[in-house]
């Protein structure tokens, strides 16, 4: 009887903790091996700054030149990430603001170490942007006037995020 339990504790610990399969339900809808967490516009603006920000870690296929590696993301902390990416509403990509100047973000690999996914974060205006896209469940960008209750599920998710990536960098505005 131990030896079941035991069993069966083992299988739902590994199934926490296991990226989501390919095909599967969860953004970003591939399977993949490992997360890395990157910086980028770490110092912008600079004094008499001419150029716009970065908005995105991934760029033409790449890693951002100017992004700086972090670390890699435990896997149930992506897991976590994951989860929330793909129960959150359209408001995250849009933002709650308008400045989008993503200072983290985390890229997806293979076991192969090829680019899967990527997500660009401005923690400042609450934005979150995927590729490849969330197929989001609610979708709010062709509606006037949000409820409270739809923004403050988004900012909800923005923060459980903010919370997980904080234990890997400081978060920066």
């Amino acid at each position: 009887m131990f030896v079941n339990w035991l069993l069966l504790l083992t299988l739902l610990l590994h199934c926490q903790t296991a990226p989501p399969p390919a095909g599967s339900q969860f953004w970003p809808y591939t399977g993949y091996a490992t997360a890395r967490l990157y910086t980028f516009n770490e110092t912008y603006p600079l004094p008499n700054e001419t150029q716009m920000p970065q908005t995105s870690v991934v760029v033409n296929g790449d890693i951002n030149p100017a992004a700086t590696y972090v670390s890699e993301i435990a896997p149930d902390d992506m897991l976590q990430i994951v989860q929330i990416m793909t129960q959150t509403s359209d408001m995250v990509a849009m933002g709650l603001s308008k400045c989008f100047i993503p200072r983290h973000g985390i890229v997806l690999y293979d076991d192969q170490n090829n680019i899967q996914a990527q997500l660009s974060m401005c923690f400042e205006c609450d934005q979150i942007v995927a590729s490849p896209p969330v197929r989001y469940k609610k979708i709010f960008s062709k509606q006037k006037v949000w409820k409270e209750k739809d923004i403050a599920k988004a900012e909800k998710d923005i923060a459980a995020i903010a919370q997980v990536v904080s234990r890997y960098a400081p978060l920066r505005w």
